[in-house]
C-alpha cells in the first residue's frame, strides 16, 4: 500500500532474508542458529514498526490491517527488558486460542489430536487426501 515508504523504511536484505515465505526446511539448523536467527527477525520488526509509527510517519499506515497483524504477532512473539530484546518463553504467550499462527488466517491455530499436529481448522488434517 506504501512502496515508495516501504523502500525508505527497509534494509537491503531483507529481500533475501523474506522475499519467499519461510518454511520449516529454511530455517537454520540447531538451536543457537535458530535462536539467533530468531532475534534478527525481531530486531528487523521492532525497527520497521518503529518506523511505522514514529511521528513522522503517515498516521494511516498504522491503519493498514496488514501492519496491525504484524504489530500483533511481533508483541505475542519478542518482549523486550531493559533495553533487550528476545523470544517470549513458552509459558509467556498468549494460548492457543488468541494465538496469531498464521498472518495468513488470523481464524487458524495450532492443534494437536494424538501425534498429529497442525495450523488451521480445529480439526485434524484428513490423512487419506
Amino acid at each position: 500500500m506504501a512502496p515508495e515508504w516501504l523502500l525508505e523504511h527497509s534494509q537491503p536484505e531483507w529481500v533475501d532474508r523474506y522475499g519467499k515465505r519461510l518454511d520449516e526446511e529454511r530455517l537454520p539448523a540447531g538451536e543457537e542458529a535458530r535462536q539467533a536467527w530468531g532475534e534478527s527477525v525481531g530486531q528487523d520488526g521492532m525497527f520497521l514498526l518503529h518506523a511505522l509509527f514514529d511521528p513522522q510517519a503517515p498516521t494511516w499506515l498504522g491503519e493498514i490491517p496488514a501492519v496491525d497483524v504484524l504489530r500483533r504477532v511481533w508483541v505475542q512473539n519478542y518482549q523486550q527488558s531493559e533495553g533487550k530484546l528476545s523470544w517470549r518463553s513458552l509459558d509467556n504467550i498468549a494460548p492457543a486460542a488468541l494465538y496469531i499462527s498464521s498472518p495468513y488466517d488470523l481464524d487458524a491455530h495450532y492443534s494437536k489430536k494424538r501425534s498429529t499436529s497442525w495450523v488451521g481448522d480445529i480439526r485434524p488434517p484428513d490423512r487419506n487426501v
